[in-house]
């Protein structure tokens, strides 16, 4: 597993983490993911108390690569796995986790999302003023950005969505992980 800092260095383009004082700390975690052994997305997680409360994804451009098996990114994706890591049950009645499970949390994000209202927001990022969509759906929030033909998606609680300004990570933003 490559190191944060090489993952970072590797993206095809900028990544996006928080910046100045909405920031609710350091990166806690920098992990990446790949499609056909391309970076594909980065993400930057912060933590409140020692949980997550804000996890910014950069999705790269699918621009010269093949469309077969590339992830579906959206907003319902983005909250079922915020929602799964902050250890917030859906679905009360399920003991343990199975496909049919996954699938009813599944369910339950997308009708939530398809109910909610999207409202238009801007946030800098880089001291530029970036449009995008908020949707705020089972107490929390995803953040959909288009920026340098990439998509930058920021979920978390709302309370840690209050003063969000973003800018480009560099390596010593992922130098202490």
């Amino acid at each position: 597993m490559p190191r944060p800092v090489d993952s970072l260095a590797r993206f095809p383009g900028p990544v996006a983490i928080v910046h100045g004082e909405g920031s609710p700390g350091p990166v806690a975690f920098l992990d990446g993911d790949a499609v056909n052994d391309e970076p594909w997305a980065i993400e930057a997680t912060y933590q409140k108390s020692g949980r997550p409360c804000l996890v910014i994804r950069t999705v790269r451009s699918s621009r010269n690569m093949n469309p077969r098996g590339l992830p579906v990114e959206d907003a319902t994706i983005q909250l079922v796995n915020f929602l799964s890591r902050v250890g917030r049950p859906l679905e009360r009645e399920l003991t343990a986790p199975s496909r049919a499970s996954s699938r009813t949390v599944f369910d339950q994000v997308r009708v939530a999302v398809n109910g909610a209202t999207v409202q238009d927001v801007e946030v800098a990022i880089d001291d530029e003023r970036v449009r995008g969509t908020r949707t705020d759906a089972l107490d929390a929030a995803v953040v959909e950005l288009a920026w340098h033909g990439q998509v930058v998606f920021v979920t978390g609680w709302p309370d840690a969505m209050q003063i969000l300004a973003l800018r480009t990570a560099t390596p010593s933003d992922a130098a202490h992980l």
